[in-house]
């Protein structure tokens, strides 16, 4: 499912797209490859942002 979102985000379908962490707002989604393979397989992370992020 990870992988799905992150190609729809790359792509800029779905209303989805890659921002940097700087532009993180409450209510984004972000996901996290663990392993940096790419293939955002068993070991990936998906969660939505719930508070303002800083540093």
């Amino acid at each position: 499912m990870a992988a799905d979102w992150n190609n729809s985000a790359k792509q800029g379908k779905n209303g989805l797209s890659v921002i940097s962490a700087s532009s993180v707002q409450p209510g984004d989604i972000w996901i996290v490859d663990q392993n940096g393979g790419g293939d955002f397989a068993g070991d990936s992370h998906m969660g939505v942002v719930v508070s303002t992020v800083s540093g």
